[in-house]
């Protein structure tokens, strides 16, 4: 590996998505560093149903915040920018 190699593999990290807490029980950060006000968020159970799907709105700092307290307990699925991660709601 050498540094060109490195500064790949940050670049793509960056452009990962992450959310936080997770476990959570209501506010649902997600963090991207390609995130853009109106980007659309779409969440889905565990059968491939999509349970909502909103804009993303007051990014600062590559962070939007969603409320998912309304949503059961369980394993969901959040997709933002042709990115899906995994996210349990307690």
């Amino acid at each position: 590996m050498d540094v060109n190699d490195v500064g790949i593999v940050s670049a793509t990290l960056n452009n990962q998505i992450r959310v936080y807490p997770n476990p959570t029980t209501g506010q649902l950060k997600i963090k991207n560093y390609e995130l853009r006000e109106n980007d659309i968020i779409e969440i889905y159970d565990v059968v491939g149903q999509k349970l909502m799907q909103l804009p993303c709105r007051d990014v600062i700092n590559h962070v939007s915040t969603i409320d998912i307290s309304h949503l059961a307990s369980g394993m969901y699925f959040l997709k933002v920018n042709n990115q899906v991660v995994k996210f349990m709601k307690e």
